[in-house]
């Protein structure tokens, strides 16, 4: 929000007070070490940063003088709806300020000003790429982006800059400045004129787990995001010191697992690596730490020694019923939710031993419980009653030395504990067919077991997950624009009202807009063709997708038409305006908390504000008609809590007509952010007024500038819905109810007298 502006009295005060403070004589001593700052050392970065203090202060006590001291902004917060909108306009106030400072500094030699600003070169360096934005190319339009001056460098001479510096001040005042639209969508960024880009880097926690160098044809260490691991638990989930008994190819354990025809050998993802595994044999005496090695799993000639130990943390998982069939599968009954599956320090004895004393009589089966392969066993079927269970009971016993893994595990006999009808009434085990089923399970018997079980891992030789710091970066080499020209006016008036700078400012702040919708939706283009799938950015990125944020989240776009007529086909006139709001509500909504879930915002937000009090700032973007319905006296709570923050803003641009944007921004950020959909940079730049002859035409003086100007983008996660029918629906319901509380007074608010 900004108020009205005289830019002639604006130029006579910073004349005046520039003359006054001896600026030329302030600015001397930095004039040498603007073209040259990425050489410069410590005291002459602080003379540098000085000098542009100064020069604030002065730029500062000008505007004052003239009531503007805010630069033309209004920074009361009481008259924004939206607190972050206040933010923006004390930002864009001290921006302003910067600008002015930058270019105020050019008084101390502004031939070599001018010389910088133009000549300076931006290149790839050692680790970030030069990138081309996906803004500035695509079917809205290409910027007139050059790489060279539309005019000849001889063309300068120290006095017509000195002279016309009040204006280049005034110019990148004012000149920077876009639409509050375009301004949320792309926040504005100065920088020097030796400045001619920007990096842009990108800091990720990647997690991984030790890989084995295993294939000829290249490496992959499977980083992934650690962001990542608030929507997928498996990403941390890691069991790399589990000891697991390895079912060997070779069969060299055999004969302390179970058979092949009890249970199936299985596979287990430990540390990335997937185990063969089967139950133990009970009565068997076991090494567990020895038949827990497996070469992939621990590292090729890697052995397992008496350095390694058990853990204390011992549990029965699981016990496996053979049912005395010969070749038939056994039952498995999960034991970690009954009593007594946990192994005890032995109170006698060796200290390091480990005692189990497990006993159950509730393992409950059916007429219909299966087998490990999912078949109903013989005695289960033909014994059990229809709509019975049946109880059984059984111990188990021994002990684990943790210093050496020795194991050894012992069952009692397996017996029928009790029988039950559909209602519950225990049934006779002596008679009928209580006797019936405990006679048909006589044969059953423990044939095996699991332990959950690790390692203690006090030698380190397992590091399990790991946790990799990366740093990503990309340069952005801002172009020159397209030079805007205005013949310099011969009446005084118009000399003193500055005319000519009015126009200039007016159109590189209409162009700054043109060129943020321009951007919009060429990274839209991009979007549409890349973001296809779900999209993960590992250890390497080469994905051709825009916005350094695609490290930071999961890229996201989508692209939907919403025909109000289908919408609301049975409306009546009474209730119309506020069914046509709720329908579009509804509609953001929907796609809003769809674009927050699958693009991992929230948690890439909370990991780089530090906590989990962070909100999602939702940015909605229209046009002037759509607007109306989206805003409702009273409402702070339109788009839900979780949005109460919500900016909507409408665009001028007729490219929005009809159409609702959404993204996610970060007002309050003070650098390019990563979690934002995108950045405005400019570059200072300085106003000159010259003798022209063109073929064909007398000799004309004119003022002209060329500025750098780049919009980027930073974050590829937006939405875009096409409204169609608004005015059929709509027809002539009453919208008495539904109020604008947006404002976007005129972004190029001059007035002369």
């Amino acid at each position: 929000m900004s108020k009205q502006v005289n830019i002639g009295n604006v130029v006579e005060s910073l004349k005046g007070t520039l003359a006054a403070e001896g600026a030329a004589t302030k600015a001397r001593p930095a004039a040498g070490l603007v073209a040259s700052y990425e050489s410069l050392d410590d005291t002459q970065r602080q003379t540098l940063a000085q000098t542009r203090s100064e020069f604030k202060d002065i730029i500062q006590s000008a505007m004052a003088s003239i009531g503007i001291e805010n630069m033309g902004f209004d920074l009361d917060p009481k008259n924004y709806r939206n607190p972050h909108e206040a933010t923006v306009a004390q930002y864009s106030r001290d921006n302003a300020l910067s600008a002015a400072a930058i270019v105020a500094m050019a008084a101390g030699d502004p031939v070599k000003f001018a010389r910088t600003a133009l000549e300076s070169k931006f290149e790839a360096a050692p680790g970030a790429p030069l990138t081309t934005p996906t803004s500035a190319f695509g079917s809205a339009g290409s910027m007139d982006y050059r790489d060279q001056s539309a005019w000849s460098l001889e063309a300068y001479d120290n006095k017509n800059l000195t002279d016309f510096l009040p204006y280049s001040i005034a110019f990148n005042i004012y000149g920077q400045r876009q639409d509050e639209y375009s301004e949320l969508l792309f926040k504005t960024f100065v920088v020097p004129p030796e400045q001619a880009g920007i990096e842009v880097t990108a800091s990720r926690l990647l997690v991984y787990r030790d890989q084995n160098h295993t294939s000829a044809s290249g490496y992959n260490m499977g980083k992934r995001n650690l962001i990542e691991a608030h929507v997928d638990h498996t990403l941390l989930q890691d069991e790399s010191t589990r000891l697991v008994p390895v079912a060997a190819t070779d069969g060299s354990n055999d004969s302390v697992l179970v058979s092949t025809d009890l249970v199936g050998t299985t596979y287990l993802q430990l540390g990335g690596v997937s185990v063969p595994t089967r139950p133990i044999k009970i009565g068997v005496p076991v090494d567990l730490i020895k038949i827990s090695q497996y070469q992939p799993l621990v590292g090729a000639g890697l052995q397992f020694d008496n350095q390694d130990s058990v853990d204390s943390a011992i549990r029965l998982s699981q016990i496996v019923i053979d049912t005395g069939v010969s070749d038939a599968p056994g039952v498995v009954f999960n034991t970690l939710t009954l009593p007594g599956h946990q192994f005890q320090r032995s109170l006698n004895g060796n200290y390091r031993e480990m005692n189990l004393n497990f006993e159950t009589a509730g393992l409950v089966v059916t007429k219909t419980s299966t087998a490990v392969d999912g078949t109903v066993p013989a005695a289960f079927s033909s014994s059990i009653p229809a709509g019975w269970s049946v109880t059984l009971g059984v111990s188990v016993n021994g002990k684990v030395n943790v210093e050496k893994g020795n194991c050894t595990l012992t069952a009692s006999t397996l017996v029928v504990t009790g029988a039950y009808d559909v209602n519950g009434n225990p049934q006779s085990l002596t008679t009928g067919s209580g006797l019936a089923v405990v006679t048909a399970l006589a044969a059953y018997k423990v044939g095996g077991y699991e332990l959950l079980v690790n390692r203690t891992n006090s030698n380190r030789r397992t590091r399990g997950l790991r946790i990799d710091t990366t740093l990503v970066r990309e340069r952005y080499y801002i172009p020159l624009a397209a030079p805007i020209s205005v013949a310099r006016p011969n009446d005084p008036w118009a000399q003193q009202q500055a005319t000519d700078l009015k126009a200039i400012v007016t159109t590189a702040r209409i162009r700054n807009t043109n060129n943020a919708i321009t951007a919009q939706f060429n990274i839209i283009d991009a979007l549409q063709s890349y973001v296809t799938a779900p999209y993960k950015a590992g250890e390497d990125d080469t994905a051709a997708i825009g916005g350094l944020g695609r490290l930071l989240i999961t890229p996201y776009f989508q692209n939907v038409t919403f025909d109000l007529a289908d919408a609301l086909n049975s409306v009546s006139s009474e209730n119309k305006a506020e069914d046509i709001q709720g329908a579009l509500v509804n509609k953001i909504r929907d796609i809003a908390f769809d674009m927050l879930q699958k693009s991992n915002y929230q948690p890439a937000l909370e990991a780089q504000l530090g906590g989990p009090a962070a909100k999602p700032i939702l940015f909605v973007g229209t046009d002037q008609v759509l607007i109306r319905w989206l805003m409702v006296t009273g409402d702070d709570r339109t788009f839900t809590p979780m949005f109460d923050s919500a900016i909507v803003k409408e665009s001028l641009d007729n490219r929005m007509y009809g159409k609702i944007f959404l993204t996610f921004v970060r007002p309050d950020a003070n650098e390019p952010d990563l979690l934002s959909f995108g950045a405005h940079i400019w570059s200072t730049e300085l106003v000159s007024t010259l003798q022209v002859t063109r073929s064909g035409e007398s000799n004309s003086i004119e003022t002209m500038v060329q500025p750098r100007t780049l919009h980027i983008n930073m974050m590829p996660v937006c939405a875009m819905i096409t409204v169609t029918n608004l005015s059929q629906v709509a027809g002539t319901a009453a919208v008495y109810n539904v109020l604008n509380t947006v404002q976007n007074p005129d972004a190029f608010n001059f007035t002369t007298p």
